[in-house]
Formats: C-alpha cells, structure tokens, sequence
C-alpha cells in the first residue's frame, strides 16, 4: 500500500505520513516529518529528543539555544520547533557551510556536494523558512572558536555537533561550557557509533557532582549544569 500510495498519489502519501506523525507527536510529529526531508545524520529518537529538550526542559522566557554544526538545518529544526511557543527564543545555528569537518565527514560531505545546486547557507535558510522558525533563528557562518567571543550571553542549551575530532570537540566543550547558565542542558551527538572524539569528551568532563541527569538517546547524550 505504501509503494502504491508514493507512486499513483504522492499528495496523499504525504498527507497521511504528516497525520500520523501529529496524532502520535503533536507539533513534534510536524516538526519531525520537515525535519525526515531534509539531508542530514539524526534518528527520529535523536530528532524528537532535541525537540523536548527545547520544549520542556528550557524557561518560557528569553531561552538562548546555541548549535555548532548544523550542516543543513535537520537538527536546527528540531532544536527550533520545541522553541516555538516559547517568549523571545533565540537559536544560533553556528557552521561554516563549506562542507569542512573531520576526516570521516569531509568524504561524506564532498559527496553530497557535489549534487547539490545550491550553497549549503541557501539550503539551511530555506529548510529554517519552510519550518517557519526564521524568526528566531539566527546563521552564524564560521567555527565555533570564531564565534565564542561574539557570542558573550547566558545560554540555556548548547548541542555540540560540529568537528568530531577529540581535540575539536573538547575545545567546543571548553569554550561554550562556561557560557551555560546552572540547570541548563548541554547535548552532545555521535557519542555512541565509532566517533571516538565526542565519547571521549563526554566520558571525560560530563559526570557527577558537576552535571545530573545524564541520559542517552540513541547516539545522543545530554545531561544538565548543577544549579
């Protein structure tokens, strides 16, 4: 049946894939079916984790949420949507849009390059608008060391996902770790599944008396800043 409703009525293959999805997640399950169109490396369990770390964990007012690497906007849009009916959120999707990363993404990413007909930046920005998080939602082209100092506020959730080299990712850490207030989330991705650079940092730095509530989510790990 699938196979037959994507072939003769794609419109109502999508239809229906977004009705289920919002009866079984809600505004999760809309923000979960744009974010499945869009070319990038998150679970749905990734996808619908980052949405309620947004959602339910942050303040209603003025939440800041800062990503590093975002490639182009799957997890951004997870992260945003959760920010949604929030007062005054702010989301810095921080990223060079060039395709640079480590050694195992670089080969990826070259790969995907080359089919695509537009500039990485371009293809975030409309993946952000069709969301309907542009709003809110701010590019920040470069590395996250480029940004650290521009990028002086209080933040309550910080994704690192960018470089995944232990020397990367651990310099993310050390930058943005201090920026975050007390009970705010920091998350980490690829920390299961190969990528030794962010198991390491979180193995190392995220553990108790300084953070609680450490969970896992598929590759993903989060854990909350002691108050």
């Amino acid at each position: 049946m699938k196979q037959f409703l994507m072939h003769f009525s794609p419109r109502l293959y999508g239809f229906l894939r977004w009705t289920i999805l919002w009866l079984k997640f809600g505004y999760a399950g809309r923000a979960l079916n744009i974010a499945r169109s869009i070319n990038g490396f998150l679970t749905d369990q990734e996808a619908l984790t980052l949405y309620k770390l947004t959602n339910r964990y942050l303040p209603i007012e003025s939440p800041v949420v800062v990503e590093i690497g975002s490639w182009q906007g799957k997890s951004a849009v997870m992260l945003g949507a959760g920010l949604r009916n929030k007062h005054t959120p702010q989301l810095y999707c921080i990223d060079p849009f060039n395709g640079d990363g480590d050694s195992y993404s670089k080969n990826i990413y070259s790969n995907t390059l080359q089919d695509l007909n537009s500039s990485l930046l371009d293809i975030f920005l409309n993946n952000i608008k069709a969301a309907g998080l542009m709003p809110f939602t701010t590019p920040c082209p470069g590395y996250g060391y480029e940004w650290g100092e521009r990028l002086s506020m209080p933040i309550n959730l910080v994704f690192i996902d960018g470089n995944h080299e232990y020397s990367a990712v651990l310099a993310d850490y050390e930058l943005w770790e201090p920026k975050l207030v007390p009970g705010g989330i920091i998350a980490f991705h690829d920390v299961r599944g190969g990528h030794p650079g962010p198991q390491r940092v979180f193995e190392e730095k995220i553990r108790h008396p300084k953070w609680k509530d450490i969970r896992f989510s598929d590759s993903l790990a989060f854990a909350k800043k002691v108050e």
